[in-house]
């Protein structure tokens, strides 16, 4: 699995968390805890997929507020709007960004 794999997956984790959020009442409902669960996922993923300052950036929602809380939301929704630029093959073209292999020699 490639790291851009990974950084794929970390965003679809974030929209699962993100609407999971929006549908919770208070953090430890069901959709609460779902949002938590997703976020926790693709704050996992981007570490390993090789982006540690996005996955820094989930950890602090994760440590300093509750993940239904707006302002939680809206910083997953820019973290996601990052990883969407840069998954962008028009930004990937002229950017930095490299997606990096999976260690294995396999893209």
């Amino acid at each position: 699995m490639t790291n851009l794999t990974l950084v794929e997956q970390a965003r679809q984790s974030l929209a699962a968390a993100v609407t999971r959020s929006t549908e919770a009442n208070h953090e430890s409902d069901p959709d609460g805890r779902a949002a938590s669960e997703h976020l926790f996922a693709a704050e996992s993923k981007l570490r390993k997929g090789g982006r540690e300052d996005l996955g820094h950036r989930l950890g602090a929602v994760v440590d300093d507020a509750d993940v239904t809380t707006s302002e939680a939301r809206t910083e997953m929704r820019e973290v996601m709007s990052k990883i969407d630029a840069e998954l962008s093959p028009k930004v990937a073209a002229t950017t930095a960004f490299r997606a990096a292999g999976d260690g294995g020699g396999r893209e």
